[in-house]
């Protein structure tokens, strides 16, 4: 679809895959376009008239001061008079005007309450309503005073409350409210549907130093910043960069904050699950390097990624431009420009002078291929429109009679709507509505599944190897959308013990539990086997045996059944009471640990060898497994397990003992019956030996979703 002589100020898509674009104003007063709704073949499906409605509006707007499109296509905008500075907000449909109306409300400003009209700045839709911000309409010394507006889709009719003083520089609606940034208090606010303030966050970056954007904001309300310090910044961040760092908020309040170095954040990005952020450095040749940084909910960095400069004959200018763009099917489009010469593309040579100007979009993902337009054009790459299959961009195009502006479509088979405006129309995953914390140790944090989140496995400074896995099950909690959970701190870490969990000291990590709240809604943790030596015992299972009453045996038995103190039993007291302390609305999943080996000598051995299990590595003996170190291994699961639930049990219906032996039983290590293991056999990095693996990991998420719904 390619729809000629149309240059938007704004595009938003519908469900069904029409478009509707908006323009507001054209150079100086002249007032030219008018906003469509186009379908998908290219059609002019409705004309929003210049003179629209009883009020006369002499140009519609969508996006530039306000407005949106509904799932049915229903284009809620404003209509504005340069002569008369007359606003109206109005509702059409296929250009027929449902209702336009001048929303009035009463303000305290002058000491006595008075009716005033507001203008419309910025509204979403919500179920039955639009919700918006306005300000007054020029009443002098009182026009700064912003409004929070609620209008019924069907009626037009407003309540509005007052936001105070001040100009707001972010407004987003959300799974639960609306959130508003204000940057002259760096206040952010949550409301609610009706009105109420919810919570107020008053972020640390006021002072002149810095400069703070709020960018991008998910269904779970989560709302990230850009902070930019260009005074005083370190002396080696070279050739004109600031520092850049990313702040994360939530209704409950500041979730983390990463510093980037010497670095322009130029667009963030954020769905239901992670967090992409574009960032350039500039250096002395005037030479401009690109990278995408992949963050997850919890700030941990997971991918890093450095954009080309040149390729198959292109060259990028990430200077003059590199955004980033979240859609409902969880990937990431960014856009940047690039140039070319001679321009020819498909085939055709175009009779242009000098390099020509393109747009490419990417997903980003490793082995994803960027998507071209099929001709040259210039866009203002940083607006787009998405929708199922289909992107739209406003560009200009090149041919031989010259230069025409159109609306133009592009096929992109696995795209969804922009995130989180599609989210509120019902389209893509459900919204997560349980803020889920993840600690615990490597059965947890995944070890031995690469790959791990950068910052958890680095040689530093500062040095990390917690080896939080992308594919561990937390992480595939937070994947499957119709459980409804959203990974807030994923904090399990390989070698933790419950002195870890509690207090920290880990690779420089702060304890654990800091990272719950009175917000948490699910908590899961592994922990304990450090604690008995798990990791020891094993080895020596490989190597020397640890058949009952053998000494390998005898002291991961004493450990597991010491009441002192200094006993397990003492230290998971001590730590599910802390979880229950700093989390008390939180259920809390405590999982065991499966068997490394079947319980069941009848399925104990090797290929066609009943009894007998051996391992190498590269061509090494790595060990082996004899029937009676098999009897001794999985006697010390079972009571270690026994002890975690008899422990549990004390903490009441909120606390929930996790039993994964059925999700994993068959796919031991060493099982005759099975023809897929689910951990790790002895190998090189030892730390990755006998933990489960990916299909573990999915094991665990199985078993943790069944105790979930029960």
């Amino acid at each position: 679809m390619d729809v000629y002589d149309v240059n938007p100020s704004a595009i938003q898509t519908t469900p069904d895959d029409s478009v509707a674009v908006g323009r507001c104003h054209g150079g100086g007063h002249s007032y030219v376009n008018q906003g469509k709704t186009i379908s998908r073949d290219g059609t002019i499906s409705g004309t929003i008239p210049r003179s629209a409605g009883q009020y006369h509006g002499y140009n519609t707007c969508l996006g530039e001061f306000g407005g949106t499109v509904d799932a049915d296509g229903t284009v809620y905008g404003s209509s504005y008079t340069g002569v008369s500075r007359e606003t109206t907000w109005f509702a059409n449909r296929n250009g027929t005007m449902l209702w336009d109306k001048r929303l009035t409300t009463t303000s305290s400003c002058w000491g006595s309450q008075k009716i005033v009209r507001l203008d419309p700045i910025e509204q979403e839709v919500h179920g039955e309503y639009i919700f918006g911000l306005a300000e007054l309409d020029d009443y002098g010394s009182c026009n700064d005073e912003r409004f929070l507006v609620k209008i019924n889709k069907l009626t037009g009719d407003t309540t509005s409350w007052s936001l105070g003083p001040g100009w707001i520089d972010y407004f987003g609606v959300y799974a639960d409210g609306v959130v508003v940034f204000q940057d002259d208090s760096a206040k952010l606010r949550y409301f609610s549907f009706d009105g109420h303030l919810q919570a107020t966050h008053t972020l640390p970056y006021k002072n002149p130093k810095y400069s703070a954007y709020p960018s991008a904001h998910n269904m779970a309300g989560r709302v990230i910043f850009r902070v930019a310090q260009w005074q005083d910044r370190p002396a080696d961040c070279g050739y004109n960069n600031p520092t850049g760092k990313l702040l994360a908020y939530a209704p409950s309040g500041k979730l983390f904050e990463q510093d980037n170095g010497c670095v322009s954040v130029t667009s963030v990005a954020i769905n239901h699950l992670d967090i992409i952020a574009a960032t350039t450095v500039g250096t002395e040749s005037n030479s401009t390097v690109g990278r995408l940084v992949k963050f997850s909910s919890s700030g941990e960095v997971m991918q890093n990624t450095v954009l080309p400069k040149t390729s198959a004959g292109y060259t990028y200018d990430y200077s003059t431009g590199l955004y980033v763009f979240a859609d409902t099917n969880g990937n990431f489009l960014r856009t940047s420009w690039f140039s070319y010469s001679p321009s020819q593309r498909d085939g055709a040579v175009y009779s242009l002078t000098g390099p020509t100007s393109n747009v490419e979009l990417a997903r980003f993902s490793s082995d994803a291929l960027p998507v071209l337009f099929p001709r040259p054009m210039r866009s203002n790459i940083g607006m787009i429109g998405m929708t199922s299959g289909v992107l739209y961009v406003a560009a200009t195009y090149h041919d031989n009679s010259g230069e025409r502006e159109g609306l133009f479509s592009i096929p992109f088979a696995e795209l969804g709507m922009d995130y989180p405006r599609g989210a509120l129309l019902g389209v893509g995953p459900v919204a997560a509505t349980k803020q889920y914390a993840a600690l615990g140790d490597s059965y947890s944090s995944g070890e031995g599944v690469e790959p791990f989140y950068i910052a958890t496995d680095t040689a530093g400074p500062p040095e990390n190897r917690c080896h939080r896995s992308t594919k561990a099950y937390p992480r595939l909690l937070d994947l499957n959308r119709a459980i409804g959970l959203s990974l807030t701190a994923f904090r399990a870490c390989s070698g933790a013990t419950t002195q870890n969990v509690l207090n920290g000291g880990q690779w420089n990590e702060p304890s654990q539990v800091s990272s719950l709240t009175t917000e948490t809604d699910v908590v899961t943790i592994s922990i304990g086997g450090n604690d008995i030596g798990f990791e020891s015992f094993a080895r020596n299972c490989l190597k020397l045996g640890c058949a009952v009453g053998s000494g390998p045996y005898l002291e991961a038995s004493l450990k597991i059944n010491d009441i002192s103190m200094d006993g397990l039993e003492h230290k998971l007291l001590m730590t599910y009471a802390e979880i229950r302390e700093r989390a008390p609305h939180a259920d809390v999943y405590v999982l065991g640990y499966p068997y490394v080996v079947p319980n069941d000598e009848g399925r104990f051995g090797q290929g066609d060898t009943p009894g007998r299990c051996s391992f190498s590595w590269n061509g090494i003996p790595a060990g082996s497994i004899s029937p009676e170190s098999r009897e001794g291994a999985t006697s010390i699961l079972s009571q270690l397990n026994s002890k975690i639930q008899e422990t549990v049990d004390r903490f009441g219906p909120k606390f929930h003992f996790v039993s994964p032996h059925q999700s994993f039983v068959t796919h031991e290590l060493c099982d005759l019956a099975t023809g897929s293991d689910y951990f790790n056999p002895p190998q090189l990095p030892e730390a990755y030996s006998l933990h489960p693996n990916s299909l573990g990991q999915a094991a665990y998420a199985g078993a943790v979703k069944d105790a979930l719904v029960e």
